[in-house]
Parts: structure tokens; C-alpha cells; sequence
């Protein structure tokens, strides 16, 4: 009778861990990695110039000048690129994609409240407020972009970069 019973309790504590792992892997589906579907959108390094090297994405460095003196800003093209489906360690490259390429660079310095924006949008392929994409790896022209500091509960422009790509400059 009393084997029964240490069956009977092992039984129940094996199925209510079972039944626990498989809630923890259906929130894992819902709220985690699969629950954001992190590998269906473009990624950006945003200005890592280590990261971008190390998933093989980097093509080049840009070359700018500053109205203001400024601590550490970087900007180069890389390559467009989304996550793995199971890490976002892992990378792929877009392919049959329109803008293959794209510019990256820290976009904002919450340590100094520094942001900066893209002044000449319209003359580029696509583009979103922080980021331009690319079809071929340079830049046909010269980029504008805007520095920006939070103060007294506003954004005021405190200069301006002008990048350039020394190898296709066009003006």
C-alpha cells in the first residue's frame, strides 16, 4: 500500500512540473524572444563600429565635418541586416531587398542630451528621421544633419553635420 502511494505522489509531482514547463515555454511564446518576432525587422549598429565588423556587416567609414565640437561621433555604410530566427547574435543579411545598404551612427547621446536628425531626407533613396537606407554601398551627395540639445524642456539646434563619402563625392 505504501508503494502506491510514493508512486501516486511522484506521478503528481512530475506531471505538475510538466505542466509548468509547458506554460513557462507558451509565455516564452507569447511576451519573449518569439512573442516579438525580433527577426522580422531591419536592424541597424547605431554607430557600433565593433558590432557592425564583428557580424560583417561594416563596408566603410565616412568622412564629416562639425560646426561644434563634438566628443564621439562615428558614421559609416554597413550592410542592411535582420537577427536569426533564434538569437539576436545571430545575423542575415538582407537580400532582395531594395536598400541593401545603410548608414549608421548614434543618433542620440542620452549621457550629454545630444540628438541629431537628418536635415536632406528628400535627396536620398529612403529614409526615416535617423536612418538612411541605401541601394548602392556610398553616398551620391552630401548629408545634412542637425544637432540637437534637450534644455529648459525643449529641443534647441546647437549646430550641424556635413558627411560625405570621399570616394563618390558628387558636389
Amino acid at each position: 500500500m505504501r508503494m502506491k502511494s510514493n508512486y501516486k505522489i511522484i506521478f503528481i509531482t512530475l506531471l505538475g512540473c510538466m505542466i509548468l514547463y509547458l506554460g513557462l515555454v507558451l509565455m516564452n511564446s507569447y511576451f519573449g524572444w518569439y512573442g516579438y518576432e525580433k527577426w522580422k525587422y531591419r536592424r541597424v549598429t547605431f554607430g557600433n563600429k565593433i558590432e557592425s565588423v564583428k557580424r560583417k556587416v561594416f563596408i566603410k567609414d565616412l568622412e564629416f565635418y562639425s560646426s561644434i565640437d563634438i566628443d564621439s561621433f562615428h558614421i559609416f555604410i554597413e550592410r542592411g541586416y535582420k537577427y536569426g530566427y533564434h538569437s539576436a547574435k545571430d545575423t542575415r543579411l538582407l537580400t532582395n531587398n531594395r536598400y541593401p545598404y545603410q548608414l549608421s551612427y548614434k543618433f542620440l547621446d542620452s549621457v550629454n542630451m545630444i540628438s541629431y536628425e537628418i536635415l536632406n531626407k528628400s535627396r536620398y533613396d529612403s529614409t526615416d528621421n535617423v536612418t538612411v537606407f541605401l541601394k548602392k554601398p556610398y553616398l551620391k551627395d552630401t548629408l545634412k544633419i542637425g544637432i540637437y540639445k534637450y534644455s529648459s524642456k525643449k529641443w534647441d539646434s546647437i549646430g550641424y553635420l556635413k558627411v560625405w563619402d570621399k570616394s563618390k563625392l558628387t558636389n
